[in-house]
């Protein structure tokens, strides 16, 4: 299996070189970069990074756990390096959680605040991938877009009873429920399923003004997200206008959520080329250009984290050192 995932992008990325893009065509392309685009590029990266990290922070927080959004924002650019071995959403999250919980006793709740966020961002990012297939008509599909309003109104289920008490009771009352089930059968299953319940019943009791500043901020990382591939689509001079990648930033978020590929390596770059070409006739090399940019930034990202890592899991053992001296 890791076999095939390791091949399987790879196979895409280069079945979409063969079939679409002209080598002397790309050179001449790179050659055009527009540098400051992709510093810009970059940067809105970075800010989206870092309120994402304000976002985790003031989520714990509102559940009594104190973290800092530095350390946040450490984790997640750790997270993003391990994502560029293993493929999969739930590697990055899991990274997260990890770092997060190691020096805390309150990993069940870390780890339902980081799924409830998760949660949060895909109830606000798939209703814009929804409007903007129904509003450009070559685009529409109508088992794609069932295939999206369903999961929409999975996701938006799921975050209702982390988002309002009496939702949380609801499920906490089903979750009850399923455990009485089992009896005295699976006690494991039934202790899992109660700290699940506890840790529902915790987000939900999170202040309004709490609730609203993490639903902000996750509009607030849509807005960056989407000015940001449109930054790097100038970059690319892929010629298409900015009010596409509201939709289409999205959309990329969704494919890279499958675990079929490193960082939607291949995958990622059929699906621009297939809305991009078709909506806005964007060049095959502009969208190998634009995937370029955007990987090399979550690369340097990735590596950045894994250096800052190493470095505070270097110190601790150099100090420890100087005090057995």
């Amino acid at each position: 299996m890791r076999l095939l995932k390791l091949v399987l992008p790879i196979a895409l990325l280069a079945y979409f070189v063969l079939a679409y893009v002209e080598p002397e065509a790309f050179v001449a392309l790179v050659e055009k970069t527009a540098f400051p685009a992709v510093i810009a590029y970059f940067t809105c990266l970075l800010a989206a990074r870092w309120l994402q990290a304000l976002q985790t922070r003031i989520a714990l927080s509102s559940t009594g756990v104190e973290v800092g959004a530095v350390e946040v924002f450490r984790a997640q650019l750790v997270a993003t390096f391990y994502t560029m071995f293993v493929p999969g959403d739930l590697v990055g999250g899991g990274v997260t959680w990890y770092l997060l919980k190691r020096a805390r006793r309150a990993g069940a709740i870390i780890a339902m605040v980081l799924v409830y966020l998760r949660l949060v961002f895909l109830a606000l990012a798939i209703p814009f991938v929804i409007l903007g297939l129904v509003l450009e008509t070559r685009m529409h599909s109508a088992s794609l877009l069932a295939a999206l309003a369903i999961a929409s109104a999975a996701t938006v289920v799921a975050t209702l009873p982390l988002v309002f008490r009496p939702a949380a009771r609801v499920a906490g009352k089903l979750i009850a429920a399923v455990s009485t089930c089992f009896g005295g059968r699976a006690p494991g299953i039934q202790t899992a399923l109660a700290t699940v319940r506890e840790c529902i019943a915790t987000c939900a009791s999170a202040s309004t003004r709490a609730t609203c500043a993490v639903f902000a901020l996750a509009l607030a990382q849509h807005l960056l997200g989407a000015v940001g591939l449109w930054l790097a689509a100038e970059a690319a001079q892929a010629n298409v206008p900015f009010q596409a990648f509201l939709w289409v930033w999205p959309l990329m978020i969704v494919v890279h959520m499958l675990p079929l590929s490193f960082g939607g390596l291949g995958v990622r770059e059929l699906t621009l080329i297939y809305v991009l070409n078709t909506l806005y006739a964007t060049t095959a090399e502009s969208v190998l250009l634009l995937s370029m940019i955007t990987l090399l930034a979550t690369t340097v990202l990735g590596l950045a984290g894994g250096l800052w890592n190493s470095f505070l899991a270097v110190k601790p053992e150099q100090n420890a050192g100087q005090r057995s001296e």
